[in-house]
């Protein structure tokens, strides 16, 4: 009965605790935007495409949405879940690791552990920022929990229902964030065979025989082959549906794999694959601090814990489970200080970050192995936890879509196209647009005219693309055949004449659309200095954090910023901020100078304030983060 009870709170107090500092109605910077797109439309997310979380996802929000829950609010529901049914499944893992390894600690106590552990693994500040967010990473632990399980219960029972576990989890994941999944497959093959977790004391020389025996042969026999077959059954069904979906006619879709040879490229990364492979100097010097005390916030008051359990593990000679969890942590940390990666660069750490807590019910157990009465420290430990890292997870007021949206509102005159080359921007807009209606009026474009595929202008805007036609499709003809995957993902290398000229000519034609339909011409900062370079922006105008062509007189609110994530803790902990902070200031920047060319001297000195504001806030962050606002 006691066990029961504790299974159950091991699900509801992690979910409660993740809940309560949720933002239901907005969401933030890095993919969350594209994310909450694409599980409303069933689309292609970029690379690697992650069906596995998006097919779940839109389930959950279809069924969510019969109880009248808004589709941000059940993603982040969605995500809540995914971290507390893993926590409850940590619950269960650690019950078998402490019956068969801390033979010395009572039942009671056991059943106390594993639950403190299952309450200890949202806590930490890296998983419980990212468990209320939204995105593929709390599924990932979902996966991740699944996987390690079966693998437990496996080494235990020998029942192909461990083998089957451990292919859901593996499978989910290789069909969801598959690097993380791909990285640990070393560790998985180490770990299949069976034996890592006896005890010397416990088998005699013939059975360790028998064991040796089964390592040798364990990969021509059923079990493995089961676990063979099973994830690549699951793997090739999420993709296998990833391409049917690509080749729909979808209002978003990030790349085309809608054939093998697509599908390759949307797998090992797509364009992105660079930032894997290119050599960046200093790059580790500059992430390693943030890693490390990115690792001392995840396990915070818990962390000598973490010490006494790879001290058990070593005194048991548990050596594959030993260097499985360290080796895994340590790979994936390698991994990320050598890469030139913002935005959800933490994220990533969440997988090794879960293996590690395996760890942590063995270090307790050691810990009041001498003093049973030591375990009601942990509790108290628990609660200083949560009240550390609660004000830092805090998103009630992280409402980064919210204010982007009404700032976009107020800055745009009817009818005007919109070029931006802020990634949060673009995409928060495309997925407002279809979920909400909001400001259908516009016409929003990425900086490269293509957003992430050729084809979404004329699907989104066939009234524009059916006026620019014959220079759009020209554009798009000599990108193919210079940058062949570029015209279906973002980003345009306008390396040859030709290929410039034609851009600059689109460019051209979107203005003189807008002049014929006496329309506002307007884009963000960076896409503004791209195109005023080249001359295409005759006059400008500041219209809040956009520039414009001609004057609109809206946006005169712009220099107040009054955005609330700005003063919220998460920020100085968010690594996806970095590209917004720089678009703020020189928007800001434009703002100052232009009121004060222009002899509006309160709006120019309230620019300058909030410019010096900004400016601040990227300095902190470069402190705590010092690979952001690095010169490029």
């Amino acid at each position: 009965m006691k066990n029961k009870v504790a299974l159950f709170l091991s699900f509801t107090i992690p979910l409660i605790l993740v809940l309560s500092n949720a933002n239901f109605t907005s969401f933030g910077f890095a993919d969350a935007g594209e994310f909450s797109l694409v599980t409303k439309i069933n689309g292609v997310a970029h690379p690697p495409g992650f069906p596995a979380y998006v097919l779940f996802a839109s389930l959950f929000t279809k069924i969510v949405a019969l109880f009248h829950v808004s589709h941000v609010a059940s993603l982040v529901i969605f995500s809540a879940i995914s971290v507390a049914i893993a926590a409850m499944i940590l619950y269960l893992s650690s019950n078998i690791l402490l019956e068969k390894i801390a033979v010395e600690v009572s039942l009671e106590n056991k059943i106390f552990i594993s639950l403190s552990t299952a309450i200890l693994s949202v806590t930490g500040l890296c998983t419980w920022h990212w468990a209320h967010s939204i995105e593929v990473y709390a599924f990932q632990i979902l996966c991740m929990s699944l996987l390690l399980h079966g693998l437990i219960k496996f080494q235990f029972e020998r029942k192909n229902s461990g083998i089957l576990i451990t292919s859901i989890g593996f499978g989910l994941g290789l069909a969801n964030h598959h690097l993380s999944m791909i990285l640990f497959t070393p560790f998985l093959l180490l770990l299949l065979p069976e034996g890592w977790l006896k005890i010397q004391d416990d088998i005699n020389k013939k059975k360790i025989k028998k064991q040796v025996s089964s390592k040798t042969n364990f990969f021509f026999q059923k079990q493995f082959i089961l676990f063979v077959a099973s994830t690549t059954l699951i793997v090739f069904t999420f993709y296998g549906w990833l391409m049917i979906r690509a080749n729909a006619p979808l209002p978003f879709a990030f790349g085309n794999p809608d054939t093998i040879g697509r599908l390759f490229y949307h797998l090992s990364g797509g364009a992105w694959i660079k930032n894997t492979q290119a050599e960046v100097k200093g790059i580790i010097g500059m992430r390693f601090p943030f890693f490390l005390r990115l690792t001392l916030n995840q396990f915070l008051l818990f962390l000598p814990f973490l010490i006494f359990g790879i001290i058990t593990l070593y005194n048991k000679k548990i050596n594959r489970l030993l260097l499985s969890i360290i080796g895994y942590y340590l790979l994936v940390l390698f991994y990320q200080l050598r890469i030139d990666q913002t935005s959800d660069t933490d994220a990533y750490m969440l997988s090794p970050f879960f293996l590690l807590m395996l760890l942590i019910p063995l270090g307790i157990a050691s810990f009041i192995k001498q003093n049973s009465k030591l375990i009601y420290l942990i509790p108290v430990l628990l609660v200083f936890q949560i009240t550390i890292n609660y004000p830092k997870s805090n998103l009630k007021k992280f409402n980064v879509s919210e204010s982007l949206m009404q700032e976009l509102d107020k800055s745009t005159p009817k009818g005007s196209i919109v070029l931006f080359a802020d990634w949060t921007n673009v995409i928060t807009y495309s997925f407002y647009r279809n979920e909400y209606q909001f400001r259908k009026d516009l016409i929003v474009l990425n900086y490269d005219l293509k957003f992430t595929n050729y084809k979404l202008l004329e699907r989104n805007y066939p009234e524009l693309y059916k006026n620019i036609k014959p220079d759009y499709d020209q554009y798009i003809n000599l990108l193919g055949q210079a940058h062949p995957e570029e015209i279906y993902n973002t980003g345009c290398t306008l390396d040859n004449k030709e290929l410039l000229d034609s851009y600059l000519a689109l460019i051209k034609k979107l203005q003189d659309y807008c002049t014929s339909k006496n329309i506002a011409f307007m884009a963000d900062p960076k896409a503004y200095i791209l195109l005023s370079q080249s001359g295409m922006f005759k006059v400008t105008h500041v219209s809040g954090s956009l520039v414009a062509d001609r004057i609109t007189g809206l946006g005169k609110s712009f220099p107040n910023l009054n955005y609330d994530w700005l003063n919220e803790p998460r920020l100085m902990a968010e690594p996806g901020a970095s590209d917004k902070m720089v678009d703020i200031e020189a928007a800001m920047d434009f703002n100052r100078n232009y009121y004060r060319q222009t002899g509006n001297i309160q709006l120019a000195d309230q620019a300058e304030l909030s410019y010096q504001r900004i400016k601040k806030i990227e300095r902190d962050m470069k402190l705590r983060m010092p690979f952001l606002f690095r010169p490029q």
